[in-house]
C-alpha cells in the first residue's frame, strides 16, 4: 500500500469499538470515505483465544484500503497477533484510547507514559509486518502530562510511517475541545505523513482543519456516527438519510442476524435521529421492537409523518 493512497488529502474513518464495524464500514464507504479502520481488536486476545477475537479484525467484504488497528502492552502479542491477522492494508497501533478497562492494562493512551515501551512495539511490529504494509501510530497529547511532540517523533523514530493525533489528553477524554495547533506543530516537526483527528463534526470541519493545521488527512469519529453523509460533498435529502439507515438495518440483519443486528442498530438509530423531532418516541418503539418491517414502517412515519 503506497503512503500517498491513504495520506493523500484522504479521510478516515476513526475506529469506535460497538460502531465501526463492518456493516457501518460499508455505509461509510459508499457515502465516500477514502480509509477504513476496524474497530479496536485486543492483541492479547488474539494472541490467547483468537477465534473470540479475530471477527473484530475480519475485512473480506471491505472496499481497500482498510487497516486494522489493534490495541494492548506486550510487545510479544503484537508480534504473536500480526502472524494470525488476515491481510491489511495497513497496520494501526492505538496508543490513544482513554478508556479505563484499556488504560489500566498499561495499553491505549498509558503508553503515552511509557514512551520506551512504545517505541518496543512499534519496532516489534515493524519487523513483523511486509516492508510494504504501512505502520500507524494513533496517540493523544499525552496521558498524566503532554508529551505528544517527543512521543510522536520518537514513534517515527521507531518505525511508525503515518502518525494520528487526537489533541486532547487522556484526562480530558472527549470534553473541552481539541487543540489543532498541536496538530500543526506536529506536521512541522516530523517528516512522515501525520493524520489530524478531534471535533470534526461537519465539511466544513474537515476543510478547517487542513487549513489551519496542514495534516495530510482527516481521521473523523464520533462526527460520522450517525451522519456518514459527512464523507459526501452534498447535504442528503429526507429520503437519501431514510434510505441509508434502512441499508444500514439490512446490512446488520445479514452480518449478526436479525435479533442480534436489530439490538447492536440501537446505538446507531440513536445517533441517526438525535436531532430530529419524534426521534425521542421513534426510539423507544425501535428499541421494544424485534420485526424489521415494523421498524422500517416506525422509520417511514419519522421521516413522512403523513406517510
Amino acid at each position: 500500500m503506497q503512503l500517498l493512497t491513504l495520506c493523500q488529502d484522504t479521510t478516515w474513518l476513526a475506529p469506535l469499538a460497538g460502531f465501526t464495524d463492518l456493516p457501518y464500514r460499508l455505509i461509510a464507504k459508499k457515502h465516500g470515505v477514502d480509509v477504513l479502520t476496524t474497530e479496536m481488536v485486543s492483541a492479547a486476545g488474539l494472541t490467547y483465544s483468537p477465534s473470540g477475537s479475530l471477527p473484530y479484525a475480519y475485512t473480506g467484504e471491505d472496499t481497500s484500503p482498510i487497516g486494522i488497528q489493534l490495541f494492548g502492552s506486550e510487545p510479544s502479542h503484537f508480534q504473536a497477533a500480526i502472524s494470525i491477522l488476515p491481510a491489511m492494508d495497513f497496520l494501526c497501533i492505538n496508543m490513544g484510547c482513554p478508556v479505563k478497562k484499556v488504560v489500566k492494562t498499561g495499553a491505549g493512551s498509558a503508553l503515552m507514559d511509557n514512551p520506551q515501551l512504545a517505541s518496543r512495539i512499534v519496532e516489534i511490529c515493524r519487523d513483523s509486518l511486509p516492508a510494504a504494509t504501512p505502520l500507524v501510530v494513533k496517540f493523544r497529547s499525552g496521558f498524566s502530562r503532554i508529551n505528544y511532540l517527543d512521543f510522536g517523533l520518537k514513534m517515527q523514530n521507531s518505525g511508525a510511517d503515518i502518525l494520528i493525533l487526537h489533541p486532547r489528553t487522556r484526562a480530558q477524554m472527549f470534553a473541552g475541545h481539541s487543540d489543532w495547533s498541536q496538530i500543526k506543530k506536529l506536521k512541522e516537526s516530523c517528516q512522515i505523513p501525520i493524520i489530524g483527528n478531534g471535533d470534526i463534526f461537519s465539511r466544513e470541519d474537515i476543510g478547517k482543519m487542513k487549513l489551519e493545521t496542514g495534516c495530510d488527512g482527516v481521521m473523523i469519529g464520533r462526527g460520522a456516527i450517525g451522519n456518514p453523509w459527512i464523507f459526501s460533498e452534498n447535504s442528503p435529502s429526507n429520503e437519501e438519510k431514510l434510505s441509508t439507515i434502512k441499508e444500514h438495518y439490512r446490512l446488520a440483519v445479514q452480518h449478526y442476524g436479525e435479533l442480534k443486528g436489530l439490538r447492536l442498530m440501537r446505538a446507531h438509530i440513536a445517533k441517526y435521529t438525535k436531532h430530529l423531532k419524534g426521534g425521542s418516541k421513534t426510539r423507544q418503539k425501535i428499541n421494544t421492537e424485534t420485526n424489521l418491517e415494523k421498524i422500517f414502517s416506525t422509520l417511514d412515519e419519522l421521516f413522512y409523518p403523513c406517510f
